[in-house]
C-alpha cells in the first residue's frame, strides 16, 4: 500500500478528531515515509500537496484558509463539531479556558460567545512543538538541536520548513472562514496545567478553573459572579477539600491570601488550612497585595491577610461581614 493510502486510511478511520492542521497532517505523512523500508522513492513535499488537494476533489473532507502553501486545516466531511471541537483539535497546546470551560462545565449563571484559549507564548510554543516531534519520532528519526535556522528543521538528513510541521500559533480569526461566528479570545500561561477532554474538545482542569476564578475574575463573569459561585459550589466539601490541597501544596502566598481572605472575610468558610494561610501573611507588604490582581491598589486593607480590599463588591460585603 503506498503512503498515500496509508495517510488516507488513518485519517479518516483512525484519526479521532474531526478537524487536523495541514501541520499534524504533514507529521503523519512523514512518520509513513520514514517508517516505510520498503520505499526507495524520495521524500516530495509536492507529493503533499497533491494528497491534500486530492482528499478536497474527493469529497472526504473540506479545506480552510488556503495559502501558497496549502489549506490551513481540514474538517472531516460528515462530521458535526463546533467552534470549541475545532480549536482544541487544530492547537494541541493549549485549553479552552476561564468563562467558556464554565459554561461548559455549567458552572454559573453567565454565558459568554467568545471562546477563552489559553496557549504559552511564541517561543514557549515552538519549544513544545520540537519537544512532541523529538517525542514523537525518537525510533525512526531525530531532530537536530540546532535547527539550520528559524525557517528550516534538519530531520534526519531531510530540510523541512517550519511552517510545514510546526504545529500552527494561534490565531483569533482561525476559524471566520469556516463560518465560526465566535470570537476566539486568546489569554497566556507560561505553565499550562494538565486539561481534560470533554466531548472532543480540551478544557482547562475543574480545580485550576475554581483557582482562575479569583485570580482572573474578569475572565469568569466578574467577582461578584465567582463569590456566587463559591458560596453555592463550596457546600461540595470534596470540591472545597481539593482546591485547599493543590493551593497549600503548590499555590504563591498571595495565591493563599486571595483565596483564604475571599472564605474567611467574605463567605465565613472555616477550615484550618486557611488559619493555617492566615498566620503566614503575617507582615506580609508589598503593591502587589491586592485582592483584584489587574485593579490599582486601594488603601483599604484587611489586616489579619495583609490585602488590599481592591474591589466595590468586595468592599461591602467586608464592610457588612465586620460590622455585624
Amino acid at each position: 500500500m503506498q503512503i498515500e493510502e496509508k495517510l488516507r486510511t488513518w485519517l479518516i478511520d483512525d484519526y479521532e478528531l474531526d478537524v487536523i492542521s495541514r501541520q499534524a497532517l504533514f507529521q503523519k505523512y512523514l512518520e509513513l515515509f520514514l517508517n516505510d523500508s520498503t520505499n526507495t522513492k524520495p521524500f516530495s513535499n509536492l507529493k503533499f500537496y497533491k494528497f491534500c488537494e486530492n482528499l478536497i476533489t474527493d469529497k472526504l473532507v473540506y479545506g480552510f484558509n488556503k495559502t501558497s502553501r496549502g489549506f490551513g486545516f481540514f474538517i472531516k466531511k460528515g462530521r458535526n463539531i463546533n467552534s470549541d471541537m475545532a480549536v482544541s483539535a487544530l492547537y494541541p497546546f493549549g485549553y479552552i479556558s476561564y468563562l467558556t470551560a464554565m459554561n461548559l462545565y455549567k458552572i454559573g449563571n453567565v454565558v459568554t460567545d467568545g471562546l477563552y484559549f489559553t496557549t504559552p507564548d511564541r517561543n514557549h510554543w515552538k519549544n513544545l512543538c520540537l519537544k512532541e516531534l523529538r517525542k514523537k519520532f525518537e525510533i525512526s528519526f531525530s531532530i537536530d538541536e540546532r535547527p539550520l535556522s528559524s525557517d528550516y528543521i534538519n530531520v534526519n538528513g531531510l530540510i523541512i520548513s517550519s511552517q510545514s510541521i510546526l504545529h500552527p500559533y494561534p490565531s483569533e480569526g482561525v476559524l471566520d472562514e469556516a463560518g465560526s461566528n465566535r470570537s476566539i479570545i486568546l489569554t497566556y500561561k507560561k505553565d499550562l496545567v494538565e486539561s481534560e477532554w470533554w466531548n472532543k474538545s480540551r478544557i482547562q482542569n475543574i480545580v485550576d478553573l475554581y483557582l482562575d476564578m479569583f485570580r482572573m475574575p474578569q475572565y469568569c463573569g466578574g467577582l461578584n459572579h465567582v463569590i456566587t459561585i463559591y458560596k453555592k459550589n463550596f457546600q461540595d466539601i470534596d470540591l472545597f477539600k481539593e482546591i485547599t490541597i493543590y493551593l497549600d501544596q503548590k499555590g504563591s502566598i498571595i495565591d493563599k491570601a486571595r483565596f483564604g481572605f475571599i472564605c474567611d472575610k467574605l463567605l465565613h468558610i472555616s477550615a484550618e488550612v486557611i488559619d493555617k494561610w492566615k498566620i503566614e501573611q503575617k507582615d506580609k507588604r508589598g503593591s502587589s497585595r491586592k485582592l483584584i490582581a489587574n485593579l490599582e491598589f486601594d488603601s483599604r486593607f484587611d489586616p489579619e491577610w495583609n490585602i488590599s480590599i481592591n474591589h466595590e463588591y468586595a468592599r461591602e460585603l467586608y464592610n457588612q461581614n465586620t460590622s455585624e
